[in-house]
């Protein structure tokens, strides 16, 4: 029986990453016209950006391992908003749901992402914590972001939000 052999995508990655860098730079510094409107600077620009990523193992991991759980999430995305409009929803509420009311949950998950990402490539450097020990980076910073006060004043900060934009709301139709 034949077998499909990928290993070879594996010496591929740093190429794959290297086009992805290049290319998604390009596009940010193109679409926010932040060097002007020659294609020349910008393309240098992401060219070096994309150069000092192949050049950083971290930052080639993290950028290896962030870009599948966004993808998914995209999908998941996108699937979501396919089901919802297979069962009758109009496309003008489902694109004013998703862009109003879905940014900040999804930006928020985007962020937990990458912190979780940087944590897991970069938990091994220089960890003032002996490793024979139970301490390490990761345990205590998770203890450290899992403390009731920590997640306390994270609650807080939720309700202040949402009152302040409901109270914002009120204010902006009586007015």
């Amino acid at each position: 029986m034949a077998t499909l052999d990928i290993s070879i995508l594996e010496f591929l990655t740093p190429a794959f990453t290297f086009l992805f860098i290049l290319v998604i730079s390009y596009a940010i510094l193109d679409k926010f016209k932040l060097l002007g409107d020659k294609v020349a600077p910008k393309l240098l620009a992401a060219f070096s950006v994309s150069m000092l990523f192949i050049f950083s193992k971290e930052a080639l991991n993290v950028i290896n391992m962030f870009t599948p759980w966004v993808l998914v999430l995209a999908i998941a995305g996108f699937l979501l908003i396919a089901v919802l409009m297979f069962w009758g929803a109009k496309e003008e509420s489902v694109m004013n749901a998703v862009t109003k009311e879905a940014f900040w949950p999804i930006f928020i998950v985007v962020i937990l992402f990458l912190v979780v990402v940087i944590t897991v490539v970069f938990q091994d450097t220089q960890s003032p914590y002996d490793q024979s020990e139970d301490k390490t980076r990761t345990s205590e910073g998770f203890k450290t972001i899992f403390h009731p006060r920590i997640l306390g004043a994270i609650l807080i900060l939720v309700i202040a939000l949402f009152a302040i934009s409901n109270v914002s709301k009120g204010l902006a139709k009586k007015g």
